[in-house]
């Protein structure tokens, strides 16, 4: 690691870890247990098999979120993310998310059902939920409700891992999608690695779009793209000369014609206890339009071109929308979201990416040195940030102490 990445790395350190810690003893506060009218009558789903008894199905709506008391659409690709919301709070509805887990457990429901699309998707789901939970540190040891329901969730999350042959078979739904052809301004060559577009890596190894990697806890592994009008070779020239920017300085305005693409991929955790990014896009974002297209669950469990492309219409969670900085439940319309934060600023600088971070009030943002990346450069960063995480040393601590099957 050079001089320069160290004292980006101390900076970093002494700005962010003090904020972390004043977050982290409100975030991770407990939340008190109170009583509470019985849950009202869910809508059950056939998400995972047709009855909707099925003891998966019954997994998925003990835990979906709800809006205003009312349960989501449980084919949403993030039914388990509900941050800032009192949803386990009562008794009674914890009793009821704690029997159907142990039920899992005690039936071995992972045997239940062997399609691996299918038990990619439960995993990831649950692995949401672990994280969403917010087990406080200080808390680990003791016998509280999230306590409770994190210790058997890390019990179920292994027991549906797949092998590293079955997560390299799942479908690559970006390329069916290019081959369906479900979107017209989808790029067929986003991907080819000396192609037009440039995947960007940062020389500091931290993952790029962290806003986005933060708010889904690094389950999930971001990619971004830019291509110039020209193609790779003017792309490559202006990272160059970002890269030679003096402090201060304002970068060169984006040429006409140039995109920017963000690419959302599923982690999953093999049989190894090893995190593993899937070919499963889970969603594609792109400045121009703007245009997006999202995992549909019932095409992907259906074995079916399952990236599909936005609608004017279309609506979805504010919490989701706008990662956690919601002002209402909403939901609101999916294609307006993205402008809200990202064209308060011009050019290089409307792409978050390209600012990072200040590493103490009132001092410059500390810029990325942004470079034409490969694949396992992104990856690698996204799980090192990963690793250092409060919620996945926790995860890893119960599942290697808890009960072995």
């Amino acid at each position: 690691m050079n001089s320069l990445v160290r004292i980006r790395w101390t900076l970093l350190l002494a700005g962010v870890v003090p904020a972390m810690s004043f977050g982290s003893s409100w975030f991770f506060a407990p939340r008190p247990t109170r009583a509470a009218a019985p849950p009202p009558a869910r809508q059950h789903t056939t998400v995972y098999d047709p009855d909707p008894q099925h003891l998966w199905n019954r997994v998925h709506d003990a835990f979906r979120a709800r809006i205003e008391g009312k349960e989501i659409d449980p084919w949403e690709l993030d039914p388990y993310l509900w941050r800032n919301q009192d949803y386990l709070a009562g008794e009674v509805v914890q009793k009821a998310a704690l029997d159907v887990l142990d039920e899992f457990i005690a039936r071995k429901g992972h045997t239940l059902i062997k399609d691996p699309l299918k038990r990619a998707l439960l995993q990831r789901d649950l692995w949401a939920l672990f994280d969403s939970l917010h087990v406080p540190r200080w808390a680990a040891q003791q016998k509280r409700p999230q306590v409770e329901l994190a210790t058997r969730v890390a019990r179920i999350i292994p027991r549906l891992s797949l092998t590293a042959e079955e997560i390299k078979k799942l479908p690559n739904n970006y390329a069916d999608a290019v081959v369906a052809k479900e979107a017209k301004f989808l790029p067929a060559d986003l991907w080819e690695p000396k192609g037009r577009w440039v995947l960007l890596g940062d020389k500091t190894q931290l993952p790029l779009a962290l806003g986005h990697v933060h708010f889904f806890g690094g389950r999930s592994t971001f990619f971004v793209f830019l291509r110039l009008p020209d193609g790779r070779e003017q792309t490559e020239r202006y990272l160059l000369a970002l890269r030679k920017l003096a402090p201060g300085a304002a970068p060169d305005p984006f040429p006409p014609g140039t995109a920017v693409a963000l690419v959302r991929q599923m982690q999953l955790i093999d049989d190894r206890g090893k995190r593993v990014t899937t070919n499963v896009t889970e969603s594609l974002r792109m400045r121009e339009g703007p245009f997006e297209m999202k995992l549909n669950r019932r095409a992907f469990l259906a074995g079916k071109p399952s990236l599909k492309a936005i609608g004017v219409d279309d609506l979805e969670r504010d919490d989701l929308l706008l990662m956690g900085n919601n002002v209402s439940p909403g939901p609101s319309k999916v294609l307006t979201s993205c402008p809200r934060c990202h064209d308060k600023v011009g050019g290089i600088n409307s792409v978050f990416s390209a600012l990072r971070f200040r590493p103490l009030p009132r001092t410059p943002a500390v810029r990325p040195e942004l470079f034409a990346a490969n694949r396992e450069d992104v990856e690698m960063s996204s799980w090192a940030w990963t690793a250092n995480r409060y919620e996945w040393g926790l995860l890893q601590g119960l599942i290697q102490n808890g009960p072995r099957d």
